[in-house]
């Protein structure tokens, strides 16, 4: 399925396994954890998600090892101001990096400002822990 992402900005909280079970997400920021991505209109979001994670993963294709919960579209106040959608992911193929320096859900919520900025995430953390991809 090819979705369209409703606004002009998208983040996208995508979880790579580790070795113990955890989900661990790379991140721009501690305001508002996750990748973004200023959206192409006429491009559907899973190849501009691909894209964007080029930078992250060692394998070449990666729309085989990326999955995209396209049900569930949470918006997202950046801290500009400006509204974003968040899109939930899971890549289960080898990354460039060691994903024992990225954190898991639990720990980039806790690092959030202590608004409500943290109810999207605390959603998305919802939504995973009952998660089977």
């Amino acid at each position: 399925m090819h979705l369209h992402c409703p606004t002009t900005k998208a983040v996208l909280l995508v979880g790579f396994l580790s070795d113990e079970g955890i989900l661990r997400f790379p991140t721009e920021g501690k305001e508002v954890p996750g990748l973004f991505l200023d959206v192409k209109p006429l491009t559907p979001i899973n190849e501009q998600f691909c894209e964007r994670l080029r930078e992250f993963v060692a394998e070449e294709n990666v729309g085989l090892h990326l999955q995209i919960r396209q049900d569930i579209l949470i918006r997202v106040d950046l801290p500009s101001g400006e509204e974003s959608t968040m899109f939930l992911g899971r890549y289960s193929g080898a990354s460039k990096h060691d994903i024992k320096e990225w954190s898991d859900l639990s720990s980039l919520i806790k690092s959030m400002p202590k608004d409500r900025s943290r109810l999207p995430y605390l959603k998305a953390l919802q939504v995973l822990s009952g998660e089977v991809f």
